[in-house]
């Protein structure tokens, strides 16, 4: 394929492709900015917001395992021996020091500690314990609960927890992995414009080239041969075209307002950009074929009809 020429179905083909691909890269580079200003990765904050957030998301889940935890271990009775023993082997394992770096504790109404997640055995010669363990200052959390003993009387408890600060992670679990990914993004946060800036320079490019090469010419005659979109009017045409941009922020606007999730929305969103793109290359198309042919009839006019 020769610069600015588009001479096969070949060389077509692989810049349509390669149009979407950097389409897709337009939208993502698009979105993640918009999800790094969002978490503060272009203010002070830094990257802590969203190491919050993902403490935040986690640690939904991982509390309440951590209550179903303590209860295995001390008060739970409607279960056998064996299942209260196999449930409290396998919390033990699922938050221990090597496995987990979210760290918790129990308390009973006047603050008297119940439970130790890092000392769950009350081992007096255990040199960690919840409240010595490096909780980052930001992710920490507390929930009250209640439990009913076997006379039914209730009692009222504490869950305070928290995840070990970045620089004292010792065990390779989600928590990590996340906050390993977003340092990752933090570095890359002005990178991403660069990426930006060179894909919409591509799109910019292609959608010329596809203008500039667009419709069939008659090898014979030398007349531009229109397609099926060339010989509709252009006021449809254009119509049309203002009309699927439209559809396409309502699907978006539609798609946010469901909150359906980050992965769906974004997939959504880059379906748009493609879509946009395409649209906006045959409307670019189109507009270029119709002016080839005012320029054709304008010449033979001027040539006296001769060609």
């Amino acid at each position: 394929m020769k610069t600015g020429q588009l001479r096969s179905e070949s060389d077509k083909v692989v810049s349509l492709v390669l149009l979407v691909c950097m389409t897709i890269v337009v939208a993502g580079c698009v979105m993640g900015v918009f999800y790094l200003q969002e978490y503060g990765f272009y203010t002070e904050k830094k990257d802590k917001t969203a190491k919050c957030y993902a403490v935040q998301i986690y640690s939904a889940e991982d509390v309440e395992l951590a209550k179903d935890y303590y209860f295995s271990c001390e008060t739970e009775i409607n279960h056998s021996e064996e299942i209260r023993g196999y449930k409290s082997k396998y919390y033990q394992t699922r938050f221990s020091a090597d496995n987990s770096n979210f760290v918790f504790a129990v308390y009973d109404a006047k603050g008297g500690l119940l439970f130790d997640s890092l000392n769950p055995g009350k081992n007096a010669d255990e040199p960690m314990s919840f409240e010595t363990a490096a909780i980052g200052d930001d992710y920490r959390g507390r929930s009250d609960f209640f439990t009913f003993d076997e006379n039914s009387v209730r009692s009222n408890l504490r869950i305070e927890y928290g995840v070990i600060a970045d620089e004292h992670q010792y065990a390779n679990d989600r928590y990590s992995r996340a906050f390993q990914w977003i340092d990752v993004a933090y570095s890359l946060r002005y990178f991403v414009f660069f990426v930006l800036f060179v894909a919409l320079s591509v799109i910019i490019y292609l959608l010329i080239m596809f203008s500039v090469n667009a419709g069939e010419v008659d090898e014979e005659t030398g007349e531009i041969i229109p397609g099926i979109i060339d010989r509709l009017p252009f006021d449809m045409v254009t119509v049309t075209t203002a009309l699927l941009f439209l559809m396409s922020n309502v699907v978006y606007s539609l798609t946010v307002m469901a909150d359906e999730g980050m992965v769906l929305n974004n997939v959504v969103v880059m379906l748009i950009f493609v879509v946009a793109v395409l649209v906006l290359m045959v409307y670019l198309s189109t507009v270029s074929v119709r002016f080839k042919i005012y320029l054709r009839e304008n010449e033979k006019k001027n040539n006296g009809g001769k060609e």
